[in-house]
């Protein structure tokens, strides 16, 4: 048995029975057949390794000339179809084709690169263009005046909105040159190629492989990408002019200027556009009344600041966005959100109002404006907890942006562009020295400490935890209450009080209870608590998702039987 197992195995072996020559010497001298277990065993099917790791190299560097390719595709395409796109994109192609491979590649390639941060950008250079376009239309700019601000953000949004995007950017065919797609090993084919197999008949047929369309946002998120792009090279005006060429904006009439017949200047006005704006000097001084005006205030010369904010708006969003895509060109978009959420949220901005006594040159008719303004003066003055434990009455922050867009309709988008880095150097200034390091991956971790708590809590534990505000009042009438918070003690819900509770909420049980004048301050104080616990112990934000995922897995489970039980019944 042993004999015929042997022989089984040289029979295997394949010995040549070739004649041995003179000094030739066999190469199975000296090896003895030996059964080995299958799992000791290793195909090598390219023993040569230089060879092998050409073989694992080539189709990266196949894959990346393909990706080269159809960038210079794209920028012949767009020369042939598109020519002012087109000319913008050769001329910044001219030396490296990195740029446009960025603008037009999807996170979904896994390159190292995509165009999240153009996008992100050129998201605020569209929003101008729109802003502009409304606001020198021949044919809305008559409306425009009259419209309320959230009204003109909806008509701007619109004319932005992914759909329309979408349209324009497969009509110009700009959807074909999107790399979506990453590279597989042993799937992936050359854009544009058809590979062919032949089957047991020898009948030759295209074989199938799969092919990725880009989406409606994608495609979006390409056309503000290379808006942005644009933007970086060669400005504003460029960017317009793509968009008119795709179709996406408005016609303007630039020769237009709205002015008020008979308008007499006010001297406290004209000093304070040259001491909160920098000595800049309005030629049509009846915008720095209408940034001032209220709209409480229903027959005045001049209508109330809610077209010039919302213009300013658009002006605040595009100069903080370029600003930390400039000076932070490492940090994704994840951080650049919260430093632009730093410079333009409502609590920075009434602060700069208050800081240069904008309130006292408001014209109003609302009786409760001046002792909410001093409310938040005095918070500022008093409490030592930070922007995000006030409450500032909405005109502060509006006054700031109505004055930029004032500067923005009078003198343009650069000089306008430069009064807002004017305005806002103190906050930028300490931005800068907060983030100052040379590690990029701490000036990250920097940056999201910046997070404001409601969008910490949101982001963080979104699902877990629940922020709500109660009135104090109706607090109290619950019947299980947890200990509140106030100031500097703990007590409870007071059925005479006439403040607000914020409450965090996990799982149905009350885990604080923080105590306020109104609802705003009382829910960021409740997510600050939140935030700085779950800074301090990282692990617990795991803990609790843990907690969450079991109890979703069991209300499915529990569903799950009642639905067979119903079915066994019927």
């Amino acid at each position: 048995m042993i004999n015929g197992k042997k022989k089984n195995l040289e029979t295997e072996l394949e010995v040549s029975p070739t004649i041995l020559q003179d000094g030739e010497r066999s190469p199975c001298d000296g090896l003895v057949a030996a059964l080995l277990p299958h799992d000791a065993c290793l195909e090598a099917p390219i023993p040569d390794a230089s060879l092998f790791l050409h073989c694992l190299i080539l189709p990266q560097i196949l894959y990346h000339m393909d990706q080269i390719n159809t960038a210079q595709a794209f920028v012949s395409h767009c020369l042939e179809h598109l020519p002012k796109l087109g000319s913008y994109l050769q001329k910044i192609s001219k030396d490296s084709l990195d740029d446009i491979l960025e603008a037009t590649t999807a996170r979904s390639c896994a390159m190292g690169i995509n165009y999240d941060r153009l996008e992100y950008l050129g998201d605020a250079v569209l929003k101008m263009v729109h802003t502009d376009a409304l606001l020198n239309s021949r044919d809305l700019r008559k409306w425009v005046g009259f419209l309320h601000e959230g009204d003109l953000t909806l008509l701007r949004s619109a004319m932005g909105s992914n759909k329309r995007l979408m349209t324009a950017a497969k009509s110009a065919g700009l959807d074909r040159y999107i790399l979506v797609k990453q590279l597989g090993r042993g799937q992936w084919v050359p854009i544009g190629l058809e590979l062919h197999s032949v089957d047991e008949k020898g009948i030759e047929e295209l074989a199938k492989s799969e092919e990725v369309v880009p989406g409606k946002k994608v495609c979006a998120d390409v056309v503000e990408s290379l808006l942005g792009l644009i933007f970086i090279f060669y400005g504003l005006e460029a960017a317009f002019t793509v968009c008119s060429e795709m179709g996406i904006t408005l016609p303007r009439d630039d020769d237009w200027v709205s002015t008020v017949t008979n308008y007499k200047p006010k001297q406290r006005l004209i000093d304070l556009s040259k001491k909160f704006l920098g000595n800049y000097e309005f030629k049509r001084q009846e915008l720095m009344e209408e940034a001032f005006t209220h709209p409480s205030c229903i027959h005045e010369v001049v209508p109330c600041y809610q077209r010039l904010e919302w213009v300013g708006d658009a002006v605040l969003c595009i100069f903080s966005r370029q600003w930390a895509f400039e000076n932070y060109p490492k940090l994704h978009v994840a951080e650049l959100v919260i430093i632009e959420a730093t410079i333009v949220c409502n609590e920075t901005l009434a602060y700069i109002s208050m800081r240069n006594r904008l309130h006292q040159h408001l014209n109003h008719r609302d009786m409760s404006l001046p002792s909410r303004i001093e409310n938040f003066e005095f918070g500022l003055k008093t409490n030592g907890r930070g922007l995000w434990a006030t409450d500032p009455p909405k005109c502060l922050p509006d006054m700031v942006e109505a004055a930029f867009g004032a500067v923005h309709a009078d003198a343009g988008f650069l000089r306008g562009q430069q009064i807002v880095a004017f305005v806002l150097s103190p906050i930028t200034k300490a931005l800068a020295r907060s983030l100052l390091s040379n590690d990029d991956e701490d000036i990250r971790d920097k940056a999201r400490t910046m997070m404001h708590p409601k969008q910490f809590v949101h982001e963080m534990a979104g699902g877990i935890i629940q922020v709500k505000a109660w009135r104090e009042e109706v607090f109290a009438l619950r019947q299980v209450q947890c200990p509140v918070w106030r100031t500097n003690y703990w007590g409870v819900g007071e059925k005479e009080g006439n403040g607000a509770i914020g409450v965090l909420e996990s799982f149905g049980i009350d885990i604080v209870a923080i105590a306020e004048s109104s609802s705003h301050v009382a829910r960021n104080r409740a997510c600050a608590v939140a935030m700085e616990v779950f800074v301090a112990n990282p692990d617990l934000i795991e803990k609790l998702r843990t907690i969450s995922l079991l109890l979703r897995e069991e209300r499915q489970e529990n569903q799950k039987e009642v639905d067979e039980s119903t079915t066994s019944k019927v």
